[in-house]
């Protein structure tokens, strides 16, 4: 199915891999569609296949979650290690979202897990801040 871009509501410039290849992803505002509830188009401009493409969901912004899930394995598969400007070496800026699909029990115990580690990694920043060493706790 051909899909329209329009007027692009977002764009991230990137440099992959050894040659610093310049890609251009573009996200097209999700719509409501006649055969599913609403589409988001979206590129990545400089792949060998640049066509647009789109993600699907019940509501724009599951449409527009979709497309940035869907990018972000795009450039996974196409050899990852892609850089946006201003992001860190190997960071693309598309992070993995946590899926719903497999149900709201499942998304929660992920994002526990997720908060444990950012909490964790938090915490071992602000020691690192204030000069402490160890994982010692005073009590």
């Amino acid at each position: 199915m051909d899909h329209e871009l329009g007027r692009p509501i977002a764009e991230r410039a990137l440099a992959c891999g050894k040659r610093k290849r310049q890609l251009t992803v573009r996200i097209g505002a999700p719509k409501k569609a006649e055969d599913v509830d609403w589409v988001c188009p979206y590129q990545i401009a400089g792949l060998r296949d640049s066509r647009v493409e789109a993600a699907y969901g019940v509501d724009a912004l599951q449409a527009l979650m979709m497309a940035l899930e869907k990018i972000r394995v795009r450039l996974e598969r196409a050899g990852g290690n892609c850089t946006w400007v201003g992001g860190e070496e190997g960071d693309a800026g598309f992070p993995r979202l946590v899926p719903s699909y497999f149900g709201a029990a499942f998304a929660t115990r992920i994002n526990r897990q997720i908060d444990r580690e950012l909490d964790r990694f938090g915490r071992a920043l602000k020691s690192k801040k204030n000069g402490v060493r160890g994982s010692k706790r005073s009590t």
